[in-house]
C-alpha cells in the first residue's frame, strides 16, 4: 500500500504543476478563442454579402457572352490595328521615297515650329502692353 500512496501523491504533484500551468495560459487561450469567434462571423458575414451578390448575378444571365463576346472582338482587333500600323509605317515611307532622313527631318522640324510657336505664346503674357 505505501507504494501505491507514493504513486498518488506523484500524481497529484504532476496535476498541481500542470493545472498551474494551464491557469497561467488560460487567458491566452480564452483570447485566441475569442479573436478566432470574432474572425469566424467576420467571415460569415462576408459569405453572407457573396452570396447576395452571387444570387444578383444570377440575374444577368447575358453578362457572361458578353463578355466572351468582347474578348473574342478585342483578340481579333488587336491584329488587325497592329497591322494597320505597319502598314501606316510603310505609307509614309513610300511618301518620301524611302528617305527615311528626310522624313525624320520634316516631322522633326514641323514639331520644332509647333513648340517654338507655343513657347512665343506662352512669353507673350510677361511682356508688357506698351498700349495700355
Amino acid at each position: 500500500m505505501p507504494i501505491m500512496v507514493s504513486n498518488a501523491e506523484v500524481n497529484v504533484v504532476k496535476i498541481e504543476k500542470n493545472g498551474e500551468k494551464l491557469k497561467a495560459e488560460l487567458p491566452t487561450l480564452v483570447g485566441r478563442a475569442s479573436t478566432q469567434n470574432k474572425t469566424i462571423a467576420d467571415l460569415m458575414k462576408e459569405k453572407k454579402a457573396l452570396e447576395s451578390n452571387l444570387e444578383k448575378s444570377k440575374k444577368l444571365p447575358g453578362a457572361k457572352g458578353r463578355i466572351q463576346n468582347n474578348q473574342q472582338t478585342m483578340g481579333a482587333l488587336i491584329p488587325r490595328l497592329e497591322r494597320l500600323e505597319k502598314r501606316v509605317t510603310k505609307l509614309e515611307a513610300h511618301l518620301y521615297d524611302g528617305d527615311l532622313k528626310k522624313l525624320v527631318d520634316d516631322q522633326s522640324s514641323a514639331e520644332v515650329t509647333n513648340v517654338m510657336e507655343d513657347v512665343s505664346r506662352g512669353f507673350g503674357r510677361f511682356v508688357a502692353n506698351p498700349s495700355a
